[in-house]
């Protein structure tokens, strides 16, 4: 009965998807891309012949944590080759072949029958599934064909399905993965009363972030408008951050700002080209008359080099559905702001916090009354710099501890 309730919901889902598709482009592109996706794995795995491990992703957030991973896997193991999945357009459409990855495509649609065809395609010897990633008929056939399947920097809370009683469909999905690299303590007890092999681990995006602030390079463009200036990077913003962003810009007229909504859309850019005066688009910064107060970063892919330039900043998505990585700009040892209503579920978020290190606001008020307050306290943010260093050394080295551990499945 729960797998006829599991397929249901996904089938209704695919259905609402295809109806969404014909007005959302980002609906459009997940269905377009999967109806695709066969005819493209086949072609780039036909001629193939060495060992692939295959890592799934959500989307670009999940692929930068598994990042570290791979690459120190393709280091140890350069005879393997590296596929990676997509679950959403935004993932599959940002990252290209590189170096690290030598196939990529869409998770196909979860089903008993494409399981199966996507391991006689790839023929994985060993799977990493990165965080937050659970498909029922995927984990089962891996699990069915002894083919090794890890959870990569995942994290458990008492309140999730897994853990309830009418949860055991969903539990069973755990007990199908070989082992469990996990970002704390609370999810290593939760899996430990379930009996399922773990290791506290951290999480991998840290060594990710410290491997971007060691290789940031110089925008020269940004570097000529923000110095001699306090700068304050408003990183992953979204719509639900707007009244609250804008409302602070115009109360801080001597600091700049560097604006980077989370989608590059003129809803996104528009309001706030209307609700202040000195504001000019990255892409037209060409022999300005004036320096602007604030620059919107009107292209994908600049956002982590940015905060290099930042004496604070602001991470969007905490008023709306989940927080964005705020890791880049602490990186830095920065100050870091944040709405205050969907961050709980995200450790760095938390520990940040509660070291006094990261700010959660709830409204122009707070946010106004916080950065005043650092602004006249240079003892504070240097406290709050080496605050975040210590962090940084304590919780880094994820990657190598998960390497060395899966160095004893491989063939």
């Amino acid at each position: 009965m729960a797998e006829l309730i599991y397929t249901f919901g996904l089938k209704t889902y695919w259905l609402l998807i295809n109806v969404a598709a014909l007005f959302n482009p980002k609906a459009k592109a997940f269905i377009t891309g999967r109806k695709k996706v066969w005819g493209s794995l086949e072609e780039q795995l036909a001629q193939n012949s060495a060992p692939v491990l295959w890592a799934h992703c959500a989307s670009v957030g999940e692929y930068e944590q598994g990042l570290p991973v791979l690459t120190a896997f393709k280091q140890a193991c350069p005879h393997y080759k590296i596929l990676v999945t997509f679950y959403s357009p935004s993932g599959y459409e940002a990252i290209h072949r590189n170096a690290i990855i030598d196939f990529k495509a869409y998770l196909p649609f979860d089903s008993r029958k494409n399981a199966r065809r996507l391991l006689a395609v790839v023929k994985p010897k060993l799977v990493l599934f990165i965080k937050y990633e659970f498909w029922h008929f995927y984990l089962h056939e891996l699990h069915k064909q002894n083919i090794p399947v890890f959870s990569i920097s995942s994290i458990f809370r008492p309140g999730q399905v897994f853990f309830k009683w009418y949860g055991r469909y969903y539990k069973e999905m755990l007990h199908y993965f070989t082992f469990f690299f996990v970002q704390d303590k609370i999810s290593a007890q939760l899996l430990q009363q379930e009996g399922l092999p773990h290791r506290v681990t951290g999480d991998t995006r840290l060594d990710r972030v410290l491997a971007i602030r060691a290789q940031k390079k110089p925008v020269k463009d940004i570097e000529k408008i923000t110095k001699g200036h306090k700068v304050m990077v408003i990183g992953s913003l979204r719509k639900e951050d707007i009244p609250l962003i804008t409302n602070f810009i115009a109360r801080q007229p001597e600091i700049k700002f560097i604006v980077a909504p989370h989608e590059i859309t003129e809803a996104m850019i528009r309001p706030l080209e209307r609700a202040l005066p000195s504001i000019v688009r990255y892409s037209t910064m060409v022999n300005l008359q004036n320096e602007p107060q604030v620059i919107v970063i009107d292209n994908i892919g600049m956002l982590s080099q940015l905060y290099q330039y930042a004496d604070y900043a602001y991470v969007g998505g905490g008023f709306s559905d989940g927080l964005h990585n705020i890791l880049e700009p602490a990186v830095f040892q920065i100050p870091v702001f944040f709405g205050n209503k969907a961050y709980q579920k995200f450790k760095e978020a938390v520990d940040l916090a509660a070291l006094g290190a990261a700010f959660p606001v709830a409204n122009l008020q707070e946010l106004t009354r916080v950065f005043d307050k650092l602004q006249q306290d240079p003892a504070r943010q240097t406290e709050i710099s080496h605050k975040i260093a210590g962090y940084l050394a304590e919780h880094k080295g994820a990657a190598g501890k998960i390497i060395n551990h899966l160095k004893g499945f491989l063939p």
